[in-house]
């Protein structure tokens, strides 16, 4: 594999332009397709084996309408008007109205009509809504009519907001400024490592390329599968850190290279030879691990670890073909722009001096270092787990503020009751 590795950075050297032009393409292509016909983000509609399912199963064969992807809509009352004005309640009821003549809705709560269901008080008005099909099928377009459909009770002067599955999907999860700051904490340790933001910037440019084809591939793939609102932020976490590692390992090797007297593409080919061999295999470790996740038996957690394992595996790709191609181009100029007053060289004499007194010490520190890993350990301890719900929802949200809502005005367990689904001896 040596071998085969080495020829291939050469030939990245040599052919460089074309890799470029090869993974703009690449870029380009999943983008636009990723925006033109990606799908949204969904809750998994499923889970086999559960006893939520199997009632679930019942309902969809007996009561079909009932089984669909559930919204829950609130109407509250602002210091301009109150569902208990029966003038305000008659556009309440219009809206209700609305939302039942959607044709995406299979059934909606009606508190007006008695037998109807939904809840209402004096200060506020609730009622969910079953929609057809599943949570893959709804649309923006969808939610658009939604908000149209109950307009008259805002144009009333009440404030209505959704939750459920229809909130979920408008609040989609974006890459926030997590992702950002851990990209400038890696720029900073590759900094210190290298000396040069030259040489820092590679495998963040390298991990991010491979991170925009990931992203569109996930995103097109949710347009025909569900796929979980997790999955492209555990995708980014995963690939980004995998793709400045692997970078990382190939670029200090052709640094090490050039200081041996070797020319570029000589160095390429011994840093692809060496390193690119442990890139190999560590991203093939980590994306057949990833890809275990299947063996839960529930699909969206497995959709999860098949797009983690895609991104993993595009920044393996990128590793091997965009970065040879990156040092062809920039050359011995690598080192250029190099940070004042600081000497990689002089810091990794101190490591490795570290490194031998941690060496002949071995048993103190494997000692010590287990105490702390341990203390750090002990929250696991009153860990719980629990699923994606408006109630743990950021304030800011519209599913989070009616939740709360509820919770004021019906009491908390009002918002999501249970189901009991009895089959007849027949």
């Amino acid at each position: 594999m040596a071998r085969t590795l080495e020829r291939l950075g050469r030939l990245c050297v040599r052919r460089r332009r074309a890799v470029f032009e090869l993974w703009v393409l690449l870029m380009l292509g999943a983008g636009v397709l990723g925006v033109t016909q990606g799908g949204m983000f969904v809750q998994q509609s499923s889970l086999p084996g559960t006893e939520t399912q199997r009632a679930i199963d019942t309902l969809r064969q007996d009561f079909p309408a009932m089984t669909g992807p559930t919204a829950t809509v609130v109407f509250h009352s602002t210091a301009d008007a109150s569902p208990g004005d029966w003038r305000v309640a008659l556009t309440v009821g219009k809206a209700i109205e609305n939302l039942t003549a959607l044709d995406r809705v299979a059934f909606a709560e009606n508190p007006y009509i008695q037998g109807m269901g939904g809840m209402k008080s004096h200060d506020a008005v609730v009622i969910r809504v079953n929609l057809k099909g599943t949570m893959g099928d709804v649309s923006a377009a969808d939610l658009d009519r939604f908000d149209e459909a109950v307009e008259p009770a805002r144009m009333a002067g009440l404030d209505v907001k959704f939750g459920g599955i229809v909130a979920m999907i408008l609040n989609q999860p974006k890459g926030g400024p997590q992702e950002g700051v851990g990209i400038m904490l890696a720029m900073l340790v590759l900094l210190l490592a290298f000396g040069s933001f030259l040489a820092a910037g590679i495998p963040i440019l390298v991990s991010l390329c491979g991170m925009v084809v990931a992203y569109s591939v996930i995103h097109f793939a949710a347009s025909a599968v569900e796929v979980h609102p997790t999955a492209p932020m555990v995708a980014a976490m995963l690939g980004i850190g995998a793709g400045i590692d692997y970078a990382l390992f190939i670029v200090t090797r052709y640094r090490q290279q050039l200081a041996d007297g070797d020319d570029v593409e000589t160095a390429v080919g011994r840093a692809m030879a060496h390193s690119g061999h442990a890139v190999v295999f560590a991203g093939g470790t980590v994306v057949f691990a990833i890809c275990g996740l299947f063996l839960s038996g529930i699909s969206f957690i497995g959709r999860i670890g098949l797009a983690s394992a895609l991104s993993v595996g595009l920044m393996v790709l990128g590793a091997l073909t965009l970065l040879p191609a990156i040092l062809g181009a920039l050359g011995t100029r690598i080192d250029r722009y190099k940070l004042p007053r600081v000497r990689p060289d002089r810091s990794s004499t101190r490591w490795m001096t570290w490194g031998r007194h941690v060496d002949r010490n071995a048993w103190p520190y494997a000692i010590v270092a287990t105490l702390v890993l341990l203390a750090l350990s002990v929250p696991t301890l009153s860990l719980r787990f629990g699923v994606m719900a408006d109630s743990i929802s950021s304030p800011k949200t519209d599913s989070r503020q009616a939740y709360d809502i509820v919770a004021k005005e019906f009491g908390a367990g009002h918002y999501s009751p249970f189901v009991i689904v009895a089959q007849g001896a027949g």
